[in-house]
């Protein structure tokens, strides 16, 4: 697994810049997270995840099979935000 992660490392720099940079441009407030579910569930597709699934909670689970007998890696990650400063007080910048 350490290996396959490895390879999927080398070559994702750029790539991995951009899509977080996309990630945050989507907005993604709490309990409506839907544009930001199907963005990473169509970068993982793209990626070649072996499986993707979205739960019924909006959940992205992507499975990558490992070819070594090694312990398994799980990344855990949130994709809702806090609800930008409406008043526009604490931005210098809009967040979106």
């Amino acid at each position: 697994m350490y290996t396959l992660m490895k390879e999927h490392a080398n070559y994702l720099g750029k790539p991995a810049a951009e899509f977080a940079s996309q990630l945050v441009r989507t907005p993604s407030l709490s309990l409506c997270e839907n544009s930001v579910t199907r963005l990473v569930e169509k970068k993982m597709n793209e990626l070649g995840f072996d499986k993707v699934i979205v739960d019924d909670f909006g959940n992205v689970i992507g499975i990558i099979y490992g070819t070594e007998p090694s312990p398994v890696v799980m990344l855990n990650s949130h994709m809702d935000t806090v609800t930008p400063d409406e008043a526009g007080h604490l931005w210098d910048l809009p967040p979106w």
